[in-house]
């Protein structure tokens, strides 16, 4: 981790020291260029998220073969989360292991890169400018996944870049660290 990127990780982390949970960003998408707020509950259970969603996409009901498929398998890669989660044992599908270090919770840092990230649960969005998205052609699996996951505590769960071009500002617990961009 180089010295911006620790100094930066150390004023993430010491925000969230005061025992705040709830953080505020505002962010500047890479790609669309959308600027919106967003309110992030820090420290969640990951765990939990998992099991809600889990109980929310196994109570579901579908019919044909696309979507079965497509339950089969947004079951299974839950379970599997869950399971590395409780057991705290890599996921094999998870491709970004050994890639980051926690720095406290919400907060963690590329251990080649030295870039930090804050992670959570999106509590709220405002969108302050909004952006171009570009269409997006998914595969008739992708897209009956991606209903049942609809409405899932899993698809609330962000994370987010922290560099000067893509935030603006962190507030936690009263405190603010803002960027120049």
């Amino acid at each position: 981790m180089n010295n911006v990127a620790k100094s930066l990780a150390k004023s993430c982390a010491s925000l969230s020291k005061s025992g705040a949970r709830f953080a505020s960003i505002t962010y500047t998408a890479k790609e669309s260029g959308e600027v919106a707020r967003f309110t992030l509950l820090l420290g969640a259970n990951y765990g939990r998220l998992i099991q809600a969603s889990l109980a929310i996409v196994a109570k579901k009901k579908v019919t044909g073969e696309i979507p079965l498929q497509a339950k089969k398998e947004v079951l299974e890669s839950l379970v599997q989360s869950l399971v590395s989660f409780e057991t705290e044992s890599k996921n094999p599908d998870y491709t970004c292991a050994d890639t980051y270090e926690g720095v406290t919770v919400g907060v963690k840092c590329h251990k080649e890169e030295g870039t930090v990230y804050l992670s959570g649960v999106v509590v709220s969005k405002k969108v302050i400018t909004p952006g171009v998205f570009k269409a997006v052609n998914s595969k008739p699996l992708t897209i009956a996944k991606n209903a049942l996951k609809k409405g899932t505590a899993m698809t609330k769960w962000r994370q987010f870049i922290v560099r000067p071009e893509n935030v603006d500002t962190i507030k936690i617990g009263g405190k603010e660290l803002r960027f120049a961009s």
